[in-house]
């Protein structure tokens, strides 16, 4: 870990810590609030941006004798528990023995409201994901029990909530934006709640849910989303038409599950439930899910001889075990998609300026296709072809006069694209020779 990242993880500690004895509240009647019990979903993997958590509520919660628990969401979610205890989370024994010792105010923040606000803190800073992907739908689920453990451990005369930190693009799951069906709504280019065609889709990926009771049951619990469609690091930034759909689709199904709405300052319009959020770079140390490519987008997916690590002027890799990694989440898309196939394209640079290596840049195309079928995709999916420095996309590394090698690099690449695109169109329709 970097010396900035162990400033800021510091930073935040202290602040939180340090804020305590002032948020603090005065119990002169300890039965005034209802206690609160709260699941939190944090989708704490490296393609999320880091999202700035206000840590104010966790005091406020155990200052009323409420509770906590964390469920990352990971492709396996479950309570997390550290040393041997559930984060966040205190048995009724505890609650009880804190009520009576609220009296004395100074011990009491010491000993059990500054410890409990700590420990959650210290737990959401050091959680990190088990299993790879994020099966969002399944996180709440488990926060629904989370919350029931809770309730029969303190009382039904309590608010329950639910607080989700994540950028809701599932990857696992009977819901999740790997499926063919369930990406087209995302990347549609209409906005779902104005398009008849889309709103029925939905609807009906929606009652599937529900009729194999995958859908929880929120009902009489708060539910409040921060940070829904911040991604980054690998995964590509969905743009303004993008976000709003995501927010309608997970809105819906969150009003099929009759979560209540949370209303706090911020919330959205519609549901009252999805907040935005100021994000501070991305989670780091993490694992990484396999992102979701918008195969018809405007933007294809782009392999440099740099990722690749293909040796100067060859086919062969530095290394094969690197080139898997990078390679296998492509993989991984095109077999949830059975109904794709796709279009590789090598490029090259132009240092003689001849048109660049056509050859070499179909053969490195051929190259990727090889370990693709490797990783499973089938053979007959997937076209190559090669264009040298002459695609369309080509940046001229020769502008200044003087052959720009850092352009080259960006030059030098393996394009991805659907076979039914335009783009891939217009270069098998094209004379390359």
């Amino acid at each position: 870990m970097n010396k900035v990242n162990i400033f800021i993880k510091c930073a935040f500690l202290f602040i939180a810590v340090s804020s305590l004895t002032g948020c603090i509240k005065e119990k002169t009647n300890t039965a005034e609030e209802k206690p609160t019990a709260l699941a939190i979903i944090y989708g704490k993997h490296s393609n999320s941006k880091l999202i700035n958590i206000d840590t104010k509520q966790f005091n406020d919660i155990y200052s009323d004798f409420g509770n906590v628990t964390l469920i990352i969401n990971d492709g396996e979610p479950e309570l997390e528990i550290q040393d041997n205890k559930i984060v966040g989370y205190y048995d009724g024994e505890y609650i009880k023995e804190s009520k009576e010792n609220a009296q004395y105010k100074e011990i009491w923040q010491r000993d059990y409201i500054d410890n409990q606000t700590t420990s959650l803190i210290e737990g959401l800073e050091s959680a990190v994901a088990v299993e790879p992907e994020a099966d969002t739908l399944k996180s709440l689920q488990k926060g629904l029990d989370a919350i029931n453990k809770m309730e029969s451990s303190m009382g039904s005369d309590i608010k329950k909530e639910m607080v989700i930190y994540d950028t809701g693009l599932s990857t696992k799951g009977e819901f999740n934006f790997l499926n063919e069906e369930c990406l087209n709504l995302l990347s549609n280019k209409k906005k779902i709640w104005e398009d008849e065609e889309s709103k029925e889709k939905l609807n009906e990926i929606i009652d599937r849910l529900d009729e194999k009771m995958e859908i929880p049951d929120l009902s009489g619990i708060t539910v409040t989303w921060y940070g829904l469609g911040e991604v980054g690091g690998e995964q590509e930034e969905l743009n303004e038409l993008n976000k709003k759909n995501l927010q309608y689709i997970w809105g819906e199904i969150l009003k099929r599950s009759n979560a209540v709405s949370s209303n706090k300052t911020g919330a959205d319009s519609n549901y009252g439930i999805f907040i935005d959020v100021f994000t501070n770079g991305i989670v780091e140390n993490a694992p990484l899910v396999t992102k979701i490519i918008f195969w018809n987008g405007s933007e294809p997916v782009k392999l440099t001889e740099e990722q690749l690590g293909f040796l100067p002027n060859s086919t062969e890799y530095r290394d094969d075990k690197i080139a898997r990694k990078i390679i296998s989440p492509v993989a991984n898309n095109i077999l949830n998609y059975p109904n794709l196939n796709i279009l590789l394209v090598g490029t090259t640079a132009d240092p003689n300026r001849n048109g660049g290596d056509i050859p070499l840049s179909n053969d490195r195309a051929e190259k990727v296709k090889q370990t693709l079928c490797e990783l499973g995709v089938p053979e007959n999916r997937i076209k190559t072809i090669g264009v040298g420095a002459k695609s369309s996309r080509y940046k001229d590394e020769w502008s200044t006069g003087v052959f720009d090698e850092e352009i080259a690099k960006e030059n030098r690449s393996v394009i991805i694209l659907s076979i039914e695109s335009k783009e891939a169109g217009e270069i098998l329709s094209t004379d390359w020779d």
